[in-house]
């Protein structure tokens, strides 16, 4: 993978570069080849110019071969140009011979290396530029004919200077040379710096391709290292918030089917605890051993040990129903103090039971809020009955209320407290601090059902606790507007 992404990235730079650079050195060399084109033709055109000017004070004629010998020298050494010179008939009287002078030119080699249409047009005093193949010299040439002026301005003759082409081919094929070494090069380094280059750009890639194979096998507690301030970096941060994720869904339905597990074993448990008080009861009674005077005992047990199995089923319905959203409160205006007082009257007798005083110490006469009379009712007697159970005898349970902006109802109690390890599990389904006690302090879902009705009422509680001095609770209700 690692492979082919790299030769992938720098075959592609490569294959970029090289026809970038192609397109731009044939655009180049099309240039080039236009302007040492022109050049020369703009060169050669003004070099006729001087020629015709100078063999304007010339009689064009023949017997004048040490002057056109001298221009004839002068040309071939500054442009490498040949010359020829004609009267104003169009003879030739002059001509740059190939490897010497010789000005014994005859018609028909004039005719055969010159198009004659050239020279009419020069006669009529045109400037004529034109790319032909010269036979006498034999090989491609540029030609101007200029037409040579008198003072009068009327033609006399004509000036027709040739230069070789070959040199501009020269130029070219050495500038196409040039470009192809400097391909070459580019190429060469474009491969270098593009491995490297691709190399630096995959290696969080393979990084990241890592990290997800760790987290195929199920290591969700993997973190890539990638920092970058660009899109790969966005992506790494993404995959290391999936992994926490990951990590954390993988963490919660483990504790979750913990809490199952152990939702199965507590019911189970605190099922069989009553079921076989039952069974050995009604076991006993149809085998007739239990004495006359102890039946209605065995029958007063096993209407206790019913009781406790409905309010634990009630309460299971009760909590799956909270747990699920499906309890629908019937909300209505609920007076505090009348809900107080009879909460009060309820939890008296349970009180009386377990020789504890109940304290109540509130002034809150007029005051309303908004809720469900029943399950607020509930709510409280879930408290205050816990309060009462974990009490010694002979102690005191205080219900308090204060009013701000909320309703607070504090509960306290003078009872063994609760570890602080264990205030952040009270509200578990069958959680209870005395596992000693399990069978004989209810089923262990009060809490459980209380925090769920007082997030129902918007409402939140606060537990402080210190072994061995009590338990305080409050209560926070809003109260309305």
């Amino acid at each position: 993978m690692k492979n082919k992404i790299v030769v992938k990235i720098t075959l592609g730079i490569i294959c970029i570069i090289f026809l970038s650079t192609l397109i731009l050195g044939f655009v180049s060399y099309g240039i080039f080849k236009d302007y040492t084109y022109n050049n020369k033709k703009s060169s050669l055109a003004s070099k006729a110019q001087e020629l015709a000017y100078l063999l304007k004070a010339e009689s064009i004629e023949q017997g004048n071969s040490s002057v056109y010998e001298k221009l004839s020298d002068y040309t071939e050494s500054v442009m490498n140009g040949r010359i020829w010179i004609t009267d104003k008939t169009g003879s030739l009287v002059f001509f740059s011979r190939r490897g010497g002078r010789n000005h014994g030119i005859t018609g028909n080699i004039m005719n055969n290396s010159l198009d004659q249409e050239i020279l009419k047009e020069a006669l009529k005093g045109s400037r004529v530029i034109k790319k032909s193949s010269n036979n006498y010299y034999g090989e491609n040439m540029l030609l101007v004919a200029e037409p040579i002026l008198s003072d009068s301005n009327e033609v006399k003759g004509t000036v027709l200077l040739f230069s070789p082409i070959r040199d501009l081919k020269e130029a070219q094929i050495k500038f196409l040379k040039y470009l192809l070494i400097a391909l070459i090069i580019e190429l060469f380094l474009t491969g270098i710096l593009s491995f490297y280059y691709s190399k630096f750009i995959t290696k969080p890639l393979l990084s990241m391709a890592v990290f997800a194979e760790e987290l195929s096998r199920g290591n969700y507690k993997i973190k890539n290292s990638i920092t970058q301030k660009d899109e790969i970096g966005m992506l790494a941060a993404s995959l290391n918030e999936l992994s926490q994720r990951l990590d954390d869904n993988i963490t919660t339905l483990m504790e979750e089917e913990a809490v199952r597990k152990e939702f199965v074993a507590n019911v189970s448990h605190e099922f069989r605890t009553p079921l076989t008080i039952l069974k050995g009861r009604l076991e006993s009674l149809m085998d007739g051993v239990v004495q006359k005077d102890k039946i209605q005992y065995y029958y007063e047990s096993m209407l206790k040990e019913v009781n406790r199995l409905t309010r634990m089923v009630n309460d299971l319905l009760d909590l799956s129903r909270l747990e699920n959203n499906k309890l629908i409160l019937n909300i209505e205006d609920v007076d505090v103090e009348l809900l107080l007082e009879e909460v009060l009257d309820n939890i008296t007798v349970l009180a009386k039971e377990a020789h504890v005083k109940i304290n109540a110490d509130y002034d809150i006469s007029s005051l309303h809020i908004v809720g469900d009379y029943d399950r607020l009712k509930q709510l409280l007697i879930i408290f205050l009955d816990n309060a009462i159970k974990y009490s010694p005898p002979n102690t005191y349970v205080t219900l308090k209320a204060s009013v701000d902006d909320s309703l607070h109802l504090i509960i306290e109690d003078q009872g063994q407290g609760i570890p602080e390890r264990e205030l952040k599990n009270i509200w578990k389904r069958f959680y209870k601090i005395d596992k000693s006690r399990m069978d004989t302090l209810g089923t262990g879902l009060g809490l459980a059902i209380a925090k769920y009705i007082i997030e129902l009422h918007n409402g939140k509680a606060d537990i402080s606790s210190n072994l061995n001095e009590g338990t305080i609770i409050t209560l926070s209700l809003p109260i309305p507007k």
